[in-house]
């Protein structure tokens, strides 16, 4: 294949210029999101989850059968990790709503009921969802004592247990 004299060198520069193009145009969009990722501040998660069955740590993972138990449990006390909207088109009865993006706003007022409950289990839409993880790391370090982690989430639990709205 014969190139024309510079064709080769033009293509290496647009090519560099569009791969610089959608860089940028990417950490634009990460700056302006409201859930970007800190590209400067990483910090490795704080705690480690102990999965089921295995020893209890700070924040302890657990299944649909157990939630659906400690739903029936006396104190004990579900927190919706989600925003207000998702909140309030169904959540575990009983629960409360403490979204991660939100915990200090209004940890004071909630400080008595979270720590009157004898366990405290954290939960949001489902597996992918970081927040329940986060709020259960507040919550641990506010209250200074293991929480639960139900990872499964709303996702998992709808049609296996009741839904509040």
């Amino acid at each position: 294949m014969v190139f024309r004299k510079g064709y080769l060198k033009r293509l290496i520069v647009r090519s560099l210029l569009l791969v610089l193009l959608g860089a940028s145009v990417g950490l634009v969009v990460n700056a302006v999101r409201t859930r970007g990722v800190d590209l400067f501040n990483y910090q490795p998660p704080k705690k480690v989850i102990a999965r089921s069955g295995s020893q209890a740590g700070p924040i302890s993972e657990i299944d649909l059968t157990t939630a659906l138990r400690l739903r029936k449990t006396p104190g004990v006390l579900f927190v919706d990790a989600r925003s207000r909207a998702e909140f309030e088109t169904g959540h575990i009865p009983g629960a409360i709503n403490i979204p991660a993006k939100d915990f200090e706003g209004v940890k004071p007022g909630l400080k008595v009921s979270l720590e009157k409950a004898a366990k405290v289990v954290t939960y949001c839409s489902d597996a992918g969802c970081d927040e329940a993880l986060e709020v259960a790391e507040m919550l641990h370090d506010l209250l200074n004592r293991p929480i639960l982690l139900f990872a499964g989430g709303m996702r998992e639990y709808e049609g296996r247990g009741p839904v509040e709205k």
